[in-house]
Parts: C-alpha cells; structure tokens; sequence
C-alpha cells in the first residue's frame, strides 16, 4: 500500500501539529520523567557550582536521541487513529530502531498511546558511548604529550585576547552591511580593540578559506585552530593551540570525578545518565584550559545548541552570551539554554527558553540585531521598489526561512498560492527573501510561471 501524506498537516487530538508537539510538549513530558538529581549528588564543589547545567546537557542530550523516533510514534499514532487515515483502525505496527537505552522512554510512549511496535538492533560504531570516551583520552593524552615535547619558539595565541568567538563557514567577519555578521554585529560601533577578540576554529570539518583568513588578520583578530581530534588538519598560517601543562592536574581532576560518580550509580538509567556525562568531563580539561590560558572572559556563540565549550568556559569564569534566532518562537529542551546573558528581539520572547529547564536569567532585549543596515540600504530597497511597473500599487514582502525537510512540500504549496494570488490581483507586486540557495532555485522555477501573466506586476526574487 502507498501512502502520500504530508506530514506538516497532521495535527494531535488538541490541535496542534505534530511536528511541534513532538517537538515541544510531547518531549518535554517524556524527558521530566528523568530524574538525573540523584546522580549529580556526588559532584565535586566545582561542579556543583554548575548542577543545573549539567542536568540540562544530560536531558538534552537525551532528547536528540529520542526526539525522530518520538516523532515517529506521533505518526504511527495518527495513522492508526485519524479517520483521514487508510490505515485508521487497521492497528499499524511501527518498525522501531533500538540504538540506545532511552528508545525505552519511547516505547513507553507508544504503549500509552495503543500503538503495536516492533524493534530491531543495530550497531553503531561511531556512536557508542564507550569508544568516544576512549578516543576523547588519548586524544587529550597526545595532546599532553605534545605539550611537553614541543616546545613553541613563540606564544601562539594572544594573551590579550578577551573574547573568544569561535568560527564556523562564512561567517563574513568584515562585512557588516551586504553580507550580515552573525558573530560580531556588536563590534562595529563597541569600541573594543580588535586585537582582544580570539577567533578560534574549533572542528576539523570546518574549512576556513585563505580570503578569510587573510580579512580576519587584516581586522587584527587573532585567530588559532584548536583540534578536537587525533589529526590536526589545517591552514599552514594558522597557528595550532598547544595545550598547557594544567591540562594534565584537570584531566586527573575528572577522572576521578568520573569513578566516584560511577560507584554511586546505582541503576541503569543513572548508568546511562554517567556515561553522558563522562564523554562531557573527558573533554573538559582541553576547553578549560584553552579559556583560562588565553585569558577570555566573554564567550559569544552564534549557532543555538550549547554543548562542552559553553560548560568549560564557565567552568573557567568567563561569560557566556547567545542571542535568539529569528524563527525560534516557543521552548523546545532541545535550543534551552545554559548561557549567562541571552539577547532576545523583545519581552515576548522570555517564553522561547523554559524556565523550568533552561538556567539563563539574564535577558537583554536588543530589537532586531541587524538593524544599524537599514539605513545604509535604504537606496537598494528604493531601487527594488522602483523596478516594478507602474500598475504596482502594493507590495508585499516576504523574508523566507527555508522551511525544507518535513515542510517543504508545504512551502511549495505556499509559494504557489501567493503567485495565485498576485495573478488574479494586477496592482500587486511580490518581492521574496530567500534564506538559502536551495530556496531561490524553487522560487526561480515558481517565478517561471509568472510569464504566461504580463498582466501581474512582478514576482521578485531578492537573495540577501
């Protein structure tokens, strides 16, 4: 049997589409039924300083794990239940993964909501818990033994750098108006001297092109890669962050942290929660250190999940800011946050970080962040309006987020009732946003349709 349905129009018993309750309530009510306290009972002083986020980084790790398969419940659910259905009353079984302990938090799921299941096992490698701790300690031991092998003819990193901005693809660090800043749209009028920002690369699979790093130096940014696995690929003019000798004293530190914590765990579910937390605490020692030698006291994090530079970085008494993304509008455990000040573009955002969960408190609202471009591209919009026909009396704008994946069928139908609308209204004219590439190639393939109607305006499509 074939079945073509779209997902972004299936909605729960009360209403709410399904993709967001599995997202939001579904998964927090599974995930409150973890009780990591009892566990972080027998942290160190350190550590307890940080109890709330370390509780949250275990149930949010949690979550990613499960989060696809709960929504797969959800759909099971709605299949075998919904009159809309083909399989409605016909009892579904749902094909399930068993890639870790907590798919039994899902499993529980489906047996309150009624739905027959099956499970198979495999096995992955790359995500088992017990090899990435292995992998994570010798990588840290070679680390340490370079660190008292190599001795550097010069100090690779600043030790003036206070701020540390870590550097993902194209994040234009010198263009502030054309292409948009993500990381340092403060900068440009903060009075900071460049020369305290540290921009560091912090993943192997970033490539950072020469024109980059050429613009980051003519800025007078420091930059340094710092390389979280075994190998160490990267720009021959980017200098590699050697790990100091404390690295050694905080290693031992967690590590007996580690076996204190696992006598005490006194059941699976908290054996599990240990071993989440023990590939956190095994990469601790290379992060703090790094903050503390170069002496950053502001961490500012552009992308909206936290993880172990966030935990080591506060851990080594710096700062943490984030700020909230243009599409997030709820709270979801999966974006909560640990972060100590939070920008938001108004008061009505609070609500996208729960304060049950989430152990920010600090909330500056900043408006929306890029707003010193408007008036430089005040001449580029005129220009954009005047290059409608006369017959355009309205405009209407729409600033795309790229809804692919589950909902991209659903944009497409959007798109395609707005090029329906602008045809049976002549003195409209449309001019649309979009967010990506893949976005503008389906708003260029729609916009074909537009001329075989001479008679509309314009159906405009602005990349920015």
């Amino acid at each position: 049997m074939h079945l073509d349905y779209d997902i972004s129009q299936m909605r729960n018993a009360s209403g709410v589409p399904l993709i967001k309750a599995s997202a939001c309530e579904d998964l927090y009510g599974v995930i409150d039924k973890i009780q990591v306290e009892n566990l972080l009972k027998y942290l160190n002083d350190k550590l307890s300083t940080i109890k709330k986020d370390l509780a949250l980084y275990i149930r949010q790790r949690i979550a990613f794990d499960i989060y696809h398969d709960l929504l797969l419940a959800n759909v099971a659910h709605w299949l075998a239940t919904n009159k809309e259905s083909k399989l409605y009353n016909k009892h579904p079984i749902l094909i399930i993964e068993k890639r870790n302990y907590w798919i039994c938090l899902v499993l529980d799921y489906l047996k309150r909501k009624n739905v027959q299941y099956k499970i198979f096992h495999t096995m992955d490698f790359k995500r088992n818990k017990g090899i990435l701790f292995l992998y994570y300690a010798i990588k840290i031991c070679i680390e340490l033994i370079r660190a008292i092998a190599v001795i550097p003819k010069k100090k690779e990193t600043s030790g003036d750098a206070r701020i540390g901005i870590p550097f993902y693809v194209n994040q234009n660090f010198t263009e502030y108006y054309d292409l948009k800043n993500y990381y340092l749209f403060w900068f440009y009028k903060s009075e900071i001297a460049p020369e305290r920002i540290l921009i560091y690369i912090p993943e192997r699979e970033i490539n950072i092109s020469d024109e980059e790093i050429n613009n980051i130096k003519k800025a007078k940014f420091n930059i340094v890669f710092c390389p979280t696995r075994i190998t160490r690929k990267r720009k021959c003019d980017v200098p590699i962050y050697r790990c100091s000798l404390k690295t050694s004293s905080l290693l031992i530190q967690y590590l007996v942290q580690i076996i204190k914590i696992y006598k005490h765990s006194e059941n699976k579910p908290m054996k599990e929660q240990w071993k989440i937390l023990t590939l956190l605490l095994v990469q601790l020692p290379y992060w703090e250190d790094f903050f503390q030698s170069n002496n950053i006291k502001v961490k500012f994090r552009f992308h909206d999940i936290f993880g172990v530079r966030d935990i080591a970085a506060k851990l080594s008494g710096a700062v943490t800011i984030s700020y909230h993304y243009s599409d997030h509008s709820d709270a979801r455990i999966v974006r909560d946050e640990v972060s100590d000040v939070f920008f938001i573009w108004g008061n009505k955002y609070r609500k996208c970080l729960s304060p049950a969960h989430s152990t920010t408190r600090n909330f500056i609202i900043t408006g929306y962040i890029f707003d010193y471009t408007f008036e430089k591209l005040k001449d580029k919009a005129q220009l954009i309006r005047d290059s409608f026909s006369d017959k355009a009396n309205y405009l209407i704008g729409i600033f795309s987020e790229n809804m692919s994946g589950y909902l991209g069928k659903a944009q497409f139908k959007f798109y395609m009732k707005i090029l329906e609308f602008a045809v049976q209204h002549a003195d409209l004219g449309i001019v649309v946003k979009p967010k990506k590439e893949n976005d503008e190639m389906l708003l260029r393939s729609i916009k074909e349709l537009n001329s075989s109607h001479p008679e509309t305006p314009a159906f405009r499509v602005r990349v920015g």
